[in-house]
């Protein structure tokens, strides 16, 4: 039992089930049933609070588009139920009736084991674990048994993952959640060309999920193509933002649609590919530049292991500043990494400077540890000044 409730009372169910019945149902659709928090990267953290109705439902219909309904549906719930990723995933198999593997700990063997021995037909996780994954597992196609896996791509020196994947029986596809809206709000075809199914976002689940771009300075709605702030709509939506009314208003719109913070563009196909974080855009020379266009570029350098961007503002206009963790061994030429960006970047996107670092700053959340690039943007201020 973990440290911080071992104290606790403890109450048998034989006890509860001894207790007088409540004299109503107060089990109702849209009764508050759960709590999860965001991460708290680019702002302090919040409590989204959803309905009873809300969760039940995206579940039912998680499980269908996502064909969990299929009689020989056995699902690998590796990331945990603390975050809406992994509990979604474990609800909409319950929804559907079917047997869930979860997994205690997030340690690649594991995980490796528990998919030889149980045989999953589906599992969802991030770019980092499958990579692992693929290094670990032996045999030219040790994924016979899953028809397809669904991924967030984090780390741009894994573009090419899904093509590594899937000639050993691992077919990716792109998904989009957050706390806000529930995690499996969209997912891309799963019969689509690897370029469009390897991205982030998709078809909203729910018919009735809805989504559009908007210029963030604008407020202009924008065209299928057109970066822009990201917001949705839909059953799944959270009620709001527990004892936190200013947060939930900010974050709501007067049409019910949630302000996500994500870049995105609707793909005029109904549906939308996520780019980056709002709080991640560059603004360079006017334009909206996703940082993981640079990073990946940079990550092509044989040294580098991987790389942080972010943008700075200086006397000549904001610029972009770069961070990279080196392969062992290696050293850091600065010149050559901005040589090799002039000539396969546009002049604007060329980072002012880069710096190496052992580590990037990183804070926790339920679905690993993300980047705090507000420490980044701070780091990178400090060194120009020196």
């Amino acid at each position: 039992m973990p440290p911080a409730i071992e104290r606790l009372r403890r109450v048998p169910f034989d006890r509860l089930l001894s207790r007088p019945a409540h004299a109503a149902n107060h089990a109702l659709a849209s009764a508050p049933c759960n709590i999860f928090t965001t991460s708290g990267t680019t702002s302090a953290p919040k409590f989204v609070l959803h309905r009873q109705g809300a969760i039940a439902g995206h579940a039912q219909q998680v499980a269908r588009v996502f064909g969990f309904t299929a009689p020989d549906t056995l699902s690998l719930a590796i990331l945990p139920l603390c975050g809406v990723f992994g509990f979604n995933q474990t609800l909409a198999t319950l929804a559907a009736g079917k047997p869930s593997v979860l997994v205690e700990s997030y340690e690649i063997d594991e995980i490796a084991r528990l998919i030889q021995r149980h045989k999953p037909t589906t599992m969802f996780g991030s770019d980092d674990m499958y990579a692992r994954l693929l290094d670990m597992m032996p045999g030219r196609w040790p994924f016979r048994s899953i028809k397809w896996a669904g991924y967030g791509a984090f780390n741009a020196s894994l573009e090419d993952l899904p093509e590594r994947a899937q000639p050993r029986g691992l077919r990716l596809v792109g998904l989009y959640g957050m706390s806000e809206v529930q995690a499996l709000y969209a997912r891309q075809p799963l019969k689509a060309p690897m370029a469009r199914r390897k991205l982030g976002g998709g078809l909203p689940t729910s018919p009735l999920g809805h989504v559009r771009v908007r210029d963030p300075d604008s407020g202009e709605l924008l065209g299928p193509g057109q970066p822009g702030a990201l917001e949705c709509a839909g059953p799944s939506l959270m009620v709001g933002y527990y004892g936190n009314e200013a947060a939930t208003a900010q974050a709501m719109t007067a049409d019910g649609y949630v302000r996500t913070g994500d870049l995105a563009q609707l793909d005029g196909r109904g549906g939308f590919t996520f780019l980056s974080r709002m709080g991640d855009v560059l603004r360079l020379s006017g334009f909206l530049v996703n940082p993981l266009e640079i990073e990946a570029h940079i990550q092509k350098l044989p040294a580098i292991a991987d790389c942080q961007t972010i943008a700075v503002p200086r006397p000549e206009g904001v610029r972009a500043v770069s961070f990279v963790i080196l392969k062992p061994g290696a050293a850091l030429d600065e010149a050559e990494v901005i040589g090799h960006c002039k000539r396969g970047l546009a002049n604007y996107k060329v980072p002012l400077r880069v710096f190496a670092v052992d580590d990037f700053p990183k804070t926790p959340s339920p679905n690993g540890f993300k980047i705090q690039r507000g420490k980044l943007r701070e780091m990178a201020e400090d060194l120009l000044r020196t």
